[in-house]
C-alpha cells in the first residue's frame, strides 16, 4: 500500500517558496534601477529618430522622398559587458547617465528603402536598403551608411565646397556647375597621407585648381581641349570632412584629424579621413572615419569606441550584432573564460544526470510540471528585464 502524501507544504517548503517570491520581487525592483540598460533614453521616439535622420541626408544631398524608413532602438552588448567588468554594474549605470552619450552604447538606426510592392508585381517584398543612419539617444547622427541604390539631388556638394576652401569669403567658381569627373584628390594609392597643418596655402592651392577645373570644363564643352582632372590636396579633403562632422556627435567631441587614405576601389576619388579623439570616454578612446570626395559630398561615416587609431578601416555597426570590442587575455578575461566553462560543465553534468533519471523512471512528472511551471515563470520575468541589453527594435513597419 502506498503511503498517502500531503498535498500541504512543509514548514521548510513554505519558508522556500516564501523566499523565492521575496528574491524575485527585489530583482524586479532592484534590477532595472542597477543595470546599465537604465541609461537608455527613448524620449527621442520613432518620429524624432526619423525627423533627425531626414534632416543629417537632406542637408548633404540625399534624396529620401518616396522612401520607407524604419527606426530600430538597439544597445551595445559588447560595450555593456566591458563597461560592467571594469567598474561593476551600478558604477557603469552611473557613469552611463553621466558620460555615455559618446560611447553610443544605445543608438538608434534608421534604414531608408523602397516601399513594399503590394500590386503582385515582381518586385514584391522589401527592398534593398539605400541608406542607414546611425543616431545618439538624443538624436545625434554619428554613422552613414550609402549603399548603390543611394541618390543625390545634385552631383556636387557646393555649400561644404564653399565652407571648405572659401570659409566667409564669396566663392570665386560656381561650383555647382562643376562636372563630377573634373575633380579628384592628390593622394597616392595604398599609400596614406599625413595630415599636416592647414593653412592659407593649401587653400589658395585648392582655390587655383578649381578654376583651372571651371576653365578645362569650358574648354572641353568648346571643343579646344580634353577632358582634365584637378586635384585637390588632403588637406582640403580634411577640411571637407570636418564641415560633414558639423552637427554630429564626432563633430562635438573635438577629434583631430589623423591621416589621409585613398579608399579601396575608388583611386583617388575617394579620401577616408581618420580622425582620433585625445581624450578617452571612460577608458575607451575614440575614432571616427569619415569618406569625401572632390566634389565634397559625404560618401560614409563611421564612429567607434576603442579602435586602434592607426588600425583598420572602422566597420559600420550592425543592428543584431554589436562592435565587438577587442579584448586581450588579462586576469579579467581569465576569470570569464573559467566562469563560463564551470558553467558549460554544471549544465553537462545536470543534463546527464537528468537523461539518466528520466531513461530509468526516476522523474516524478506530476511533480517537475509544477517546478517547470514556476520556472517558466521566473525566466520569462528575467527576459523582459535583461533581454533588451541585446536587442531592442521598436516602430518597425
Amino acid at each position: 500500500m502506498q503511503p498517502v502524501r500531503s498535498s500541504r507544504l512543509s514548514g521548510f517548503d513554505g519558508l522556500l517558496a516564501a523566499l523565492a517570491l521575496v528574491g524575485l520581487g527585489l530583482l524586479v525592483v532592484l534590477l532595472p534601477r542597477l543595470h546599465p540598460n537604465a541609461a537608455a533614453s527613448f524620449a527621442l521616439g520613432v518620429d524624432g529618430a526619423e525627423a533627425a535622420a531626414t534632416q543629417f541626408l537632406t542637408e548633404r544631398g540625399y534624396a529620401v522622398e518616396d522612401l520607407n524608413a524604419q527606426v530600430f532602438f538597439t544597445s551595445n552588448p559588447a560595450l555593456l559587458d566591458t563597461l560592467q567588468q571594469a567598474l561593476g554594474r551600478s558604477d557603469a549605470r552611473d557613469e552611463l547617465l553621466a558620460h555615455g552619450e559618446p560611447l553610443t552604447a544605445f543608438r538608434w538606426q534608421v534604414d531608408w528603402s523602397e516601399p513594399f510592392d503590394l500590386d503582385g508585381n515582381e518586385g514584391r517584398g522589401p527592398s534593398p536598403t539605400r541608406y542607414t543612419v546611425w543616431l545618439t539617444q538624443e538624436g545625434q547622427p554619428f554613422e552613414l551608411r550609402v549603399r548603390s541604390g543611394g541618390e543625390r539631388t545634385t552631383a556636387t556638394d557646393a555649400r561644404v565646397l564653399t565652407e571648405a576652401l572659401y570659409g566667409d569669403s564669396p566663392a570665386e567658381v560656381a561650383l555647382d556647375s562643376l562636372p563630377p569627373a573634373s575633380l579628384r584628390f592628390e593622394i597616392l594609392p595604398d599609400s596614406g597621407l599625413a595630415v599636416g597643418t592647414p593653412g592659407r596655402a593649401w587653400q589658395a592651392r585648392d582655390r587655383i585648381m578649381l578654376g583651372m577645373a571651371e576653365q578645362w570644363q569650358r574648354e572641353v564643352e568648346s571643343g579646344d581641349r580634353s577632358p582634365t582632372r584637378a586635384a585637390l590636396s588632403a588637406s582640403a579633403a580634411v577640411a571637407i570632412a570636418e564641415a560633414h562632422l558639423a552637427g554630429t556627435l564626432p563633430g562635438t567631441r573635438r577629434l583631430e584629424p589623423h591621416r589621409v587614405y585613398p579608399v579601396q576601389d575608388a583611386g583617388s576619388d575617394v579620401a577616408r579621413v581618420r580622425f582620433v579623439g585625445a581624450n578617452p570616454v571612460l577608458g575607451q578612446p575614440i575614432v571616427a572615419d569619415v569618406e569625401v570626395d572632390a566634389q565634397g559630398v559625404l560618401r560614409g561615416l563611421r564612429y567607434a569606441p576603442s579602435a586602434a587609431p592607426d588600425g583598420e578601416p572602422l566597420a559600420y555597426t550592425d543592428r543584431s550584432a554589436a562592435t565587438a570590442l577587442s579584448m586581450s587575455l588579462n586576469p579579467t578575461s581569465v576569470v570569464l573564460i573559467g566562469r563560463w566553462s564551470v558553467i558549460v560543465v554544471v549544465v553537462l553534468v545536470i543534463a546527464v544526470l537528468f537523461l539518466r533519471r528520466l531513461a530509468a523512471r526516476a522523474v516524478d512528472a506530476r511533480a517537475a510540471l509544477i517546478d517547470a511551471g514556476i520556472v517558466a515563470t521566473a525566466t520569462l520575468v528575467w527576459s523582459f528585464l535583461v533581454y533588451p541589453s541585446y536587442y531592442l527594435q521598436f516602430g518597425a513597419p
